[in-house]
């Protein structure tokens, strides 16, 4: 896509600690989407399973390494990382 510089001059990080449970990705991803939330990733973890499963033919074995209803199981485990998707 096109550069799109910063608006201003000075930008900053900030760092989050999020919990180191096998569920950072998905706590990180719901502070952003769920108002801050650090508690919201194991939610967010079945959100994204009740998604992969409701589309099969978009996520299918070949996109996911492993069939549907395995993957959606293997998520919502929580000591599984996120994963490639």
């Amino acid at each position: 896509g096109k550069y799109v510089p910063p608006s201003a001059d000075k930008g900053f990080f900030v760092r989050r600690e999020m919990p180191s449970d096998n569920t950072c990705l998905f706590h990180t991803a719901a502070y952003v989407l769920e108002d801050r939330s650090r508690s919201a990733g194991p939610s967010l973890r079945r959100k994204i399973a009740e998604v992969v499963a409701a589309h099969p033919e978009k996520f299918d074995a070949t996109y996911l390494g492993q069939p549907n209803i395995a993957y959606c199981s293997w998520i919502q485990e929580p000591d599984t990382w996120g994963g490639a998707i």
